[in-house]
């Protein structure tokens, strides 16, 4: 069985550096994230200390499940911050990986939106064997729905950013 290991910081690169207002940053702990490549082969990377949120991105992982508030000001977000707890999201995040019984897999983000607003978003993601990031789309999701993503292939890290409201 092939094991590709990383300790490539990617997309968080500078996350674990304070917001300049001086707002407090939530971090992961660091860990190692095991993720199903195809058939025969997993891919393997440690993890360093890595932000939930930070400036405006909303950063997922394998397994993450957990919300965000949001601060609404006419039509634009104007704050995110990170939300444990999940009664009390505005915005809730499960981000997982299926492994089928023929041992294909497929990454799978649910989206749940309890604000009174359509949301919009952007996304990146790392992937095993690349280098960079690669834009994905996420589709617009309508107050009060949940959403459901999936991709065909593993993911390392997903951001999602430029979080807007629609009309």
């Amino acid at each position: 069985m092939l094991c590709m290991v990383s300790s490539r910081v990617g997309i968080a690169a500078d996350a674990a550096e304070s917001e300049k207002d001086g707002a407090q940053v939530t971090m992961r702990a660091p860990f190692t994230l095991t993720l199903h490549v195809d058939r025969e082969h997993y891919y393997e990377e440690n993890i360093g200390e890595m932000p939930y949120v930070y400036q405006g991105g909303i950063y997922l992982m394998k397994g993450d499940n957990f919300g965000v508030s949001v601060t609404i000001r006419g039509h634009k977000i104007t704050g995110i911050a990170y939300q444990p707890d999940l009664d009390k999201a505005d915005i809730a995040f499960e981000f997982s990986q299926e492994v089928n019984s023929d041992r294909s897999a497929m990454m799978m983000l649910i989206i749940r939106n309890r604000t009174s607003h359509q949301l919009n978003m952007r996304a990146l993601m790392t992937v095993p064997g690349e280098k960079g990031t690669i834009e994905t789309s996420i589709i617009p999701i309508q107050a009060g729905l949940t959403n459901f993503e999936s991709w065909p292939h593993a993911i390392v890290k997903l951001l999602l950013h430029d979080l807007s409201v629609g009309t």
